[in-house]
Parts: structure tokens; C-alpha cells; sequence
């Protein structure tokens, strides 16, 4: 099971009723107005693509505005982080996120009282996936009208307008919203002692129910069916495994691309999958939101037939230190080493930066590959779903992915401390670019074979992906080839 973004740590119970700051504390104008003028500097100044999707003048009038109307009054913490999140979210750019202070994520884990359910998201409409195993109304596949008078297209309106996205795509704030639905819920309205939720029963008859709180929401239970395929290898957040359908079929499920382990993950897969003569690779990045970028490129040369680079840039001159912000001091070393390098097109205005890469030799991969994307497909995960795509004639199949086709900003990160809020803001220092021609500028992967889920497939839990892979496999055995 794919891991679930979640940006609230779920409600440990060790620290529950703990002492924690009094909530809501409200700032002033100046206050608000301080913290929001911080927050434009500190991204002109550190961002290396501001006006990418957005134009300049466009982007100035939106902060004017912001600055004009939104805080005349006295605003909570968590009201201007709904600011900040919308502001945020017109950059284009799923690496730039505002999150409230730690003090406001203590005292939620103090003070839990969520939504006890959360959801998925069916051509815009909001269905149970799971909720409390005592609830008896709001079962698995139950449409939601609304909750507290806000209707589910509202609430879905409401959440896309506070998530960053890379580009113009929807398909990362979809499955933000889906695998996060009470935390965004608790941003936008706050939390209460009971929810009161109108639903669509079983006869499609309109009812409303008034459910109360929970602390913390118990896991799903996993789905009654024999596992179809028998692992291998594993690693730290990756698996290989083979169908037990076609012994031929190998699947590579990588959950992220996380620090540890992967050289010698990769080494010990694609061994494997040639001593048991594997002849068609699935490389599954649904919900891959990325990771450690070394760990993508040594997936790539298993696949690339000759040299190839990573290309970043950034515009030229130094970050002017300041109180507000940092840079942790691993990121800082390898910032210092990227500097080192060589300007890769002196010509041009900002400094670019490129890491060479060589294909593997031994155990490289030459025979059919299938790449499973989603809209949790992020960041690395995007990067290398766009290199199999464009380079290594891999066939994809699922839906968009979040990442952005022609690139993100990522890799090293500058951390925001606004002074009166405390809120932080995530600023990414590089913008990579994935050096290809997207279909449709401004969006992510767009599969070669897209699939759409049903509420009866997501009942079922079924894999359209796999379903369509097997058929494929079933197609060119027919055909010989």
C-alpha cells in the first residue's frame, strides 16, 4: 500500500493532552501585512522560476490586491496561512508550500477533533473511502452532499484553491485532496465536537446525519484478496516482485525515492529479473512523490543506452541572509559543491548546472516496460516518468501526473519563518529541467494509455493499470511478438 500524504502526523495518542498554546491568537494589520511583504521578498529573492506560469505584472496585482483587501482586521494565524496557501498557489509550483506554525500542528495533536472519514474523488464528486469502524451510515462508497452547509463541488473548489500544483494541471491537487481531505478540511473551516453531513444513501435518497469527532482514524483494513504477485527483493521504500499470473512479468513498485539503500536495491532487482528471464517490466510510480535525485538517475541507467545529464539552473547572484529564513546544513554542503561546477551555457543569464550520468552496462534493461502514473506522481517521480516516457520507449499508462512534463523546482530547499505567525514557507533553489517538448505546456506526464476509475472499480478495488498490461502482454503473445 502506496504511502498516504499526510501533512498533519496523525494524532499520536502519546501526545494527546499535552500542554499547548491557546488557539486561535489573532494578528494585527501590521502584523498580517508584515508577514505577507516578508513572504513576497523572500520568494523573489530565492525562487528560481517565480514567474514561470504566471506573469509578472499579473502575479504584482494579485499581491496588491491581497495586501489592500485582506487585511483590514485582525486575522488569525490560521487565516492568513489560507491566504498564504491561495497567494502561493497562482506561482504554479507544487514545491513552494505554506504549512501553520508547530505550535498550531502541537496543539491540533493536543486538541483533535477531525472529520472521523476520509475520501476519494470520482469526476468531482466526494465518496466515503474510509471512515470510524463504529459508523454504521457513512460506509465505503457513500456520496457526500456537504458538510456544515458546504457543499462537496465547494469544498473541492475551496481545497484546489490552496494547493501548489506544478503548472496548470489538477491531477496533484486531486490526490492531495483524497489522501489529505481532513487536513485540508481543518485548514479551511477549523474543527468541531460534530459534523453535520448530508449523504446519499444506497437508494440514492438524500439524508443528513450528525456524526461527532475523532482522535485518530483508524487504518483501513487491507482488502480480503491473495496477493497476485510473490516479492523478490525489497528495499527501503521499493519492491520487486514477479505476477504469479505470467511468470514473465516483473513489477518494480517504488513508493519514493528516499536516501538509503537503492544502489544496492537496483543491483540485486535487475539480476534477479535476468536470472529469471523477465521480459516485461512494470515500473509502478503511482504515488511516487519523489525523493533523492541520485536515486532516480541510478533507476535511469538501467534504461538509458548512452550518457546522459540532469540540467538545473538558477538565476545568477547570491541570497541575501536574512533572520526569516534557512538553508539546512546538508543542503548547504551540496549547494557548495554545485557551485564548484562549471557553468554549463555562460551565454545565457542564469547558471546553469548539469550531473552527468553513464549508462549501466551489466544487467541493462532491454525488454518491455510499462510506467503506472498518477497524479501523486511528483517531483522525482515525475522526473522519471518523463525520461522513460521520451527516452526509453516505455509505455505509460494511468492518469497525468502531478510533476510538470518540462520540469520542476526542487532539489534544495530554503525554509521560510514568518516573525508574527510563525508560519512556514518551503522555497525550492533550483529549477529542474527535464529537457524535453511537452504535448501540452504547463502540465504533467499525460499517459499514452489512460485509464478512469469507476465508483464500482474503486468498491472492488481493482487495478485498471495492471488489468490493461496483462491484456497487452496477452495481445503480443497472440501476435508472436
Amino acid at each position: 500500500m502506496k504511502k498516504i500524504l499526510v501533512i498533519l502526523s496523525l494524532m499520536a495518542s502519546s501526545l494527546l493532552g499535552q500542554e499547548s498554546p491557546k488557539f486561535p491568537h489573532l494578528l494585527s494589520p501590521a502584523q498580517l501585512k508584515e508577514d505577507f511583504t516578508i513572504s513576497i521578498q523572500s520568494l523573489e529573492e530565492i525562487h528560481p522560476a517565480l514567474y514561470q506560469y504566471i506573469d509578472i505584472e499579473k502575479l504584482k496585482r494579485i499581491e496588491d490586491s491581497i495586501l489592500q483587501t485582506q487585511f483590514a482586521d485582525s486575522l488569525s494565524a490560521a487565516d492568513l496561512h489560507v491566504v498564504l496557501r491561495k497567494y502561493i498557489a497562482y506561482i504554479g509550483c507544487g514545491h513552494t508550500v505554506a504549512m501553520p506554525s508547530t505550535d498550531w500542528y502541537k496543539h491540533q495533536r493536543a486538541h483533535a477533533q477531525f472529520l472521523p472519514f476520509d475520501v476519494f474523488l470520482i469526476n468531482d464528486k466526494l465518496f466515503v473511502h474510509h471512515s470510524n469502524p463504529d459508523d454504521t451510515v457513512l460506509t465505503k462508497g457513500v456520496e457526500i452532499i456537504s458538510i456544515d452547509g458546504v457543499s462537496s463541488s465547494q469544498l473541492i473548489a475551496e481545497m484546489r484553491a490552496i494547493i501548489s500544483s506544478d503548472g496548470l494541471g489538477k491531477q496533484l491537487a486531486n490526490y492531495k485532496i483524497a489522501k489529505a481531505f481532513r487536513t485540508y478540511y481543518l485548514f479551511l473551516y477549523g474543527d468541531a465536537a460534530q459534523y453535520q453531513v448530508q449523504y446519499l444513501d444506497k437508494q440514492r435518497q438524500l439524508k443528513t446525519v450528525e456524526i461527532a469527532y475523532c482522535n485518530v482514524l483508524q487504518p483501513d483494513a487491507p482488502a480480503e484478496k491473495k496477493t497476485l504477485y510473490k516479492t523478490l527483493v525489497t528495499g527501503s521504500d521499493a519492491t520487486f516482485s514477479i505476477s504469479k499470473k505470467d511468470s514473465t512479468l516483473g513489477i518494480l513498485d517504488i513508493n519514493s525515492f528516499s536516501r538509503k539503500g537503492y544502489k544496492k536495491f537496483y543491483r540485486k532487482m535487475f539480476k534477479e529479473a535476468s536470472k529469471r528471464y523477465i521480459q516485461h517490466l512494470v515500473i509502478d510510480l503511482r504515488a511516487n512523490g519523489g525523493g533523492y535525485f541520485p536515486n532516480g538517475n541510478r533507476l535511469m541507467a538501467y534504461f538509458m543506452t548512452g550518457p546522459y545529464s540532469m540540467n538545473f539552473e538558477r538565476p545568477e547572484g547570491k541570497i541575501q541572509k536574512s533572520s526569516y529564513y534557512k538553508m539546512p546544513f546538508f543542503s548547504k554542503a551540496t549547494k557548495a559543491a554545485f557551485n564548484l561546477m562549471p557553468d554549463k551555457d555562460k551565454k545565457d543569464s542564469n547558471r546553469n548546472y548539469s550531473l552527468n550520468y553513464k549508462p549501466r552496462k551489466k544487467y541493462q534493461w532491454q525488454h518491455n516496460t510499462y510506467v503506472l502514473t498518477d497524479g501523486g506522481t511528483f517531483s522525482m517521480g515525475g522526473y522519471v516518468a518523463t525520461l522513460m516516457k521520451a527516452h526509453c520507449n516505455a509505455t505509460t499508462l494511468g492518469s497525468e501526473t502531478g510533476g510538470g512534463e518540462e520540469g520542476s523546482n526542487a532539489i534544495l530547499m530554503y525554509n521560510l519563518t514568518l516573525p508574527n505567525s510563525q508560519i512556514r514557507v518551503h522555497i525550492p533553489y533550483y529549477h529542474l529541467a527535464h529537457g524535453v517538448l511537452p504535448r501540452l505546456k504547463g502540465y504533467g506526464v499525460i499517459p499514452a494509455i489512460q485509464t478512469e476509475y469507476t465508483l464500482e472499480d474503486k468498491l472492488k478495488n481493482n487495478d485498471l493499470e495492471m488489468e490493461v498490461i496483462y491484456k497487452l502482454i496477452e495481445s503480443q503473445t497472440t501476435n508472436g511478438l
